[in-house]
């Protein structure tokens, strides 16, 4: 049975972003499989109190310099993007969407590169609309299934099991019980990975 890393993430993270575009190559090195488990971090933020890490101005401005840095150590493509943060109720609504018709993997793409690649204001519907049309999405179909109460349950669900395991933002993973937090320990992943 192959290891496996649970990768619990939210579009509004920049250095999920960052997580993301590492996760499946650092998974496949140990021969492990990643398991996406879509929240709401503003959600968990406003239940465990946690303001969030650009509420302190200096911390803001070092931490989007500190994202530079990491981008440009991996070769990642990463905008300096005007409308952050990005409102993604909808988005993360709109990947267990995706996952019922077969269209996560390119769903959880399209949207991280929207944000964090193209830049732009995904907060707005109709920038959302054109953007998710424009990567061959039904979006209207996805406008009427972010509605649906099981919908809404799902996400709600996800983000209370991550509270209750102790989750205090994103990217957060999860090695069996093992938790690690942010971008910067995916070297760490990588040992658990390996340990078991």
């Amino acid at each position: 049975m192959k290891p496996t890393v649970e990768f619990l993430y939210d579009f509004v993270s920049t250095p999920t972003y960052l997580a993301w575009r590492r996760i499946g190559e650092i998974a496949a090195a140990c021969g492990a499989e990643v398991t996406m488990t879509p929240i709401f971090c503003a959600g968990l933020f406003k239940a465990i109190g946690n303001p969030g890490p650009l509420a302190v101005p200096a911390k803001r401005a070092w931490f989007a310099r500190d994202l530079r840095l990491w981008a440009r150590k991996f070769g990642i493509a990463l905008a300096d993007n005007p409308h952050l943060p990005i409102r993604t109720l909808p988005l993360m609504r709109g990947v267990l969407l995706a996952e019922e018709r077969g269209e996560a993997e390119r769903y959880i793409r399209a949207v991280f590169e929207a944000i964090n690649v193209a830049g732009l204001n995904m907060s707005d519907p109709q920038v959302v609309a054109a953007a998710m049309r424009a990567a061959e999405f039904d979006w209207d179909a996805y406008l009427d299934g972010i509605e649906r109460e099981d919908i809404k349950a799902r996400l709600a669900a996800s983000t209370q099991r991550a509270i209750e395991r102790g989750a205090f933002g994103v990217p957060t993973f999860f090695v069996g019980e093992e938790m690690f937090f942010g971008q910067d320990r995916l070297e760490f992943v990588r040992e658990a990975l390996r340990a078991t």
